[in-house]
């Protein structure tokens, strides 16, 4: 008998289908796993979800964006993070914002926080942090229930 109380935050409906994007994106260049760049370019393709909005709000231009994520996604060799490890670190992201869920925005702040990768260095050229990202979420979300 486990005498762990972690809980894992369960992930969202939207999430799993950025997730079947991403693969999908993946497979279109005939590779076998997605990265944290073909997650990103799902979430500006499918444009819901409170990443948009904390990207919107932080000034981010996602057709700029998603060009360079494009663009990432032709070069082979420049240090990427997993989908495995991007749902990893979204749920300890959720976890430090008390969240009992895995969003949009977790996953964008642990693409945020990698920010020795391509996503991570495009994000930051456009104003987006972790810091900056878990920030205006925390935000959004005081406004939305109401803070």
């Amino acid at each position: 008998m486990s005498n762990s109380t972690a809980v894992t935050p369960r992930i969202t409906d939207r999430v799993k289908r950025i997730l079947t994007m991403a693969a999908e994106t993946a497979r279109s260049r005939h590779e076998q796993a997605a990265r944290a760049e073909d997650m990103l370019l799902a979430m500006l393709t499918e444009g819901g979800g409170l990443a948009c909005a904390v990207l919107h709000r932080l000034g981010a231009n996602p057709v700029s964006l998603a060009e360079g994520l494009r663009g990432a996604l032709r070069l082979h060799g420049e240090p990427h993070v997993p989908i495995s490890e991007l749902i990893v670190a979204a749920g300890r992201e959720a976890k430090v914002l008390g969240h009992s869920y895995v969003g949009t925005e977790h996953l964008l702040i642990g693409i945020a926080r990698a920010d020795s990768t391509v996503p991570g260095r495009l994000l930051a050229g456009h104003g987006v942090t972790a810091e900056t990202a878990a920030a205006t979420t925390a935000e959004l979300l005081g406004r939305e229930l109401g803070r």
